[in-house]
C-alpha cells in the first residue's frame, strides 16, 4: 500500500513539471499582451521572474531526462541555479 502511494507520488511530480512550464508560458502570453498596452516595471520585473522561472523547470528536466550520471546532474542543476540567479541580478542591476 505504501510502496503503492510513493509511485503515486512520483508520477505526480513528472506530471507537476509539465503543467507548471505549461502554466507560465500562458503567463508569459498574458504578461507579453499586457505589458504591450500598459508600460509598466512592474509587469517587466514580474516578466522577468517568470520567465527565469520558465527556463530553470525546462532545463532541469532536460538534465534529470537525459542524463542518467547523479553526480554530473547535481553539478549540472546546480550550474542552472546559479546561472538563473546570474541572470535575474543582471537583469536587475541593468533595468535600475
Amino acid at each position: 500500500m505504501l510502496k503503492k502511494n510513493v509511485l503515486l507520488l512520483i508520477g505526480f511530480f513528472d506530471i507537476g513539471h509539465w503543467i507548471i512550464q505549461r502554466l507560465t508560458a500562458l503567463f508569459l502570453i498574458v504578461l507579453s499582451i499586457i505589458s504591450f498596452v500598459y508600460n509598466s516595471l512592474f509587469l517587466f520585473i514580474l516578466f522577468i521572474v517568470i520567465l527565469s522561472f520558465h527556463i530553470f523547470v525546462g532545463l532541469s528536466v532536460l538534465v534529470h531526462d537525459y542524463m542518467h550520471d547523479n553526480s554530473l546532474s547535481l553539478y549540472v542543476t546546480v550550474f542552472i541555479r546559479i546561472f538563473v540567479i546570474y541572470f535575474l541580478k543582471s537583469i536587475f542591476v541593468f533595468s535600475i
